[in-house]
């Protein structure tokens, strides 16, 4: 007789409180057929890639991190490398002059209890239910996540290019893609969703 798994990973219990959405929007899965016919149900991960045109990712990333800890996430960012990782740390301390916001690295231990946690490696050490990558970082285990923001510089070609490689990568994964511009107000508009 064979045996039959189904592993179920669905977002934090906060977002169904705070009724964001359906409860059935939210379980959208995918399923792999794998040998000894056992099925893995697993989330299917939304990736949101974001054009930065008219401010720097200093500026829009603690924007964004503000707004996805108001709802209740849990985060990762992701930095290409040390030099980025310690610049973010020392921007979420001090990007607003009256707050900051609450984050951690692996140099300042419990890694579990940080709400943002800043890494240059592919680890969900705070069992984050969103990741954010910068600087042209990629991740293997977007599964893990309900949502992944990709911030790059649209100014740069190098990083354009490289973005547009990860969105086609991202398509041809079955991942839901979303592709979002800044304004010159620095608005955000959807341009294209796979």
């Amino acid at each position: 007789m064979a045996a039959r798994i189904i592993i179920r990973h669905k977002p934090p219990l906060q977002m169904y409180k705070t009724n964001q959405m359906p409860y059935k929007a939210q379980m959208k899965t995918r399923y792999w057929k794998i040998p000894c016919n056992l099925f893995i149900l697993k989330y299917m991960s939304e990736i949101r890639f974001y054009h930065l045109q008219s401010q720097p990712m200093e500026r829009v990333l603690p924007v964004i991190l503000e707004k996805a800890l108001e709802r209740g996430h849990r985060i990762i960012v992701q930095c290409a490398d040390d030099k980025k990782l310690d610049e973010i740390d020392k921007l979420l301390w001090t990007y607003k002059a009256d707050s900051f916001l609450p984050h951690g690295t692996a140099k300042d231990g419990n890694e579990a209890q940080q709400p943002v946690f800043l890494t240059t490696e592919q680890i969900n050490a705070n069992s984050a239910d969103v990741l954010f990558l910068t600087g042209g970082s990629t991740n293997d285990n977007l599964g893990d996540y309900a949502l992944c923001c990709d911030l790059f510089d649209g100014n740069d070609q190098q990083a354009l290019s490289a973005a547009r490689e990860r969105w086609k990568n991202s398509v041809d994964k079955g991942l839901k893609a979303t592709y979002w511009q800044q304004s010159d107000t620095g608005k955000w508009d959807k341009k294209a969703e796979s």
